[in-house]
């Protein structure tokens, strides 16, 4: 098989899992089948289009406890954290989103550390204005709830 169509068959079921990780009736499922394993590996070694996939798949699947316990447990928020320096907008956003779902009160310093500490512009600690050359407001509007929420509620 040419290489562009192994590459093409992987982002085919990748994403096929992602949307059967929408519903939780298929949740024990891709527990067994080590489809969260999957996605997290898909994070760091994935291409952009896998990496965006698995980060979408993460998000359907952190709503359930068990689902999120095991994405945390296993490293996952430091993972999903390297999504948000995507170009694309819509990793970022699912990124954001899986982040705020992951956030429980045992886990919410997990996830507001890997941020460091918020400053009143609300960007990320490091990053000088790391979404200044983005005008979607809904994306805007995500990233300021989720460091509003998340990280401000911290200090």
């Amino acid at each position: 098989m040419p290489i562009s169509l192994f590459s093409e068959a992987r982002e085919e079921v990748l994403a096929n899992l992602a949307n059967f990780a929408y519903d939780p009736i298929n949740y024990e499922w891709l527990r067994k089948l080590k489809i969260i394993d999957i996605f997290l590996n898909q994070l760091s070694e994935g291409t952009p289009t896998l990496c965006s996939f698995a980060v979408s798949g993460l998000c359907n699947l952190s709503l359930d406890q068990e689902n999120k316990s095991y994405i945390i447990k296993n490293d996952g928020v430091a993972l999903i954290r390297g999504c948000l320096s995507s170009p694309e907008e819509s990793t970022v956003i699912s990124a954001i989103v899986t982040l705020m779902f992951l956030v429980t009160p045992q886990s919410k310093a997990v996830v507001g550390n890997c941020f460091g500490t918020p400053r009143k512009s609300h960007t990320i600690q490091g990053d000088p204005d790391p979404y200044s050359n983005n005008t979607s407001l809904g994306f805007t509007s995500t990233v300021e709830y989720f460091l509003s929420r998340v990280i401000s509620a911290q200090l």
